[in-house]
């Protein structure tokens, strides 16, 4: 039962920026979000975390002290039935059991991204913490594997020949790959819905070779970008 003190207009706003699935999927925010991934709304003038504000509409006020966590582990989910109430030693146990570290800012699917252009396309530390919009320390500890050990650790070898491949000048493909920015992403994947523009044309349009154009749009890469 939403929480007395929220009006409809307020439950309307807030789903009006909610993509509803079906009720055993995630739920993403598709309005403005933190650099961690979590929505946001502006509620009585105050910048709210969005997965707070549908966890109250749907159940009530959040009792002091308490956080509310996802059991799906997407901070950008609004699934009422993904949420649930914790306190911030519950969180820390999350962090540990997903393999994430309580500084992260990376969800499990931006990481194998991540190491998917750093491995296969060579495209720059830097670049890729420009991309994420984290720090190189950051990108470089998704990579080894020092943080998300969950999702497995690089062996040396692969990390030399990524190293080696990111000193190369990278052409016809991976020159795309090194271009696309989640912005570039979400345009395609909008054009290419929308019927007006066949995959060869949104490649001579961004400058780019047909497959990673493809890739992009049909989810192969940049499967974190919603």
């Amino acid at each position: 039962m939403a929480a007395k003190y929220y009006n409809d207009d307020l439950r309307f706003r807030v789903f009006s920026k909610i993509t509803v699935k079906d009720e055993s999927s995630c739920w993403p925010w598709i309005a403005g979000r933190r650099p961690t991934g979590y929505g946001v709304i502006r509620v009585s003038g105050k910048t709210k975390s969005a997965h707070r504000v549908v966890y109250e509409l749907e159940y009530g006020p959040i009792p002091a002290g308490l956080c509310v966590r996802h059991r799906c582990d997407n901070p950008w989910c609004c699934n009422p039935g993904h949420l649930l109430l914790g306190t911030h030693k519950d969180n820390m146990r999350d962090v540990a059991i997903r393999g994430r570290s309580p500084k992260a800012v990376l969800t499990r699917s931006a990481v194998k991204e991540i190491r998917r252009l750093y491995l296969q396309c060579g495209v720059l530390q830097k670049d890729l913490a420009v991309r994420f919009g984290v720090s190189k320390s950051a990108i470089s500890a998704a990579i080894s594997g020092r943080n998300y050990s969950s999702l497995g650790v690089m062996q040396d070898h692969e990390l030399k020949r990524a190293r080696s491949a990111s000193r190369k000048n990278i052409r016809g493909e991976m020159a795309a790959a090194s271009k696309m920015t989640e912005e570039i992403v979400r345009k395609l994947r909008k054009e290419y819905a929308d019927g007006g523009a066949s995959y060869r044309q949104l490649a001579k349009k961004y400058g780019m070779s047909v497959m990673p154009i493809c890739n992009a749009i049909r989810g192969k890469s940049w499967a974190h970008v919603i």
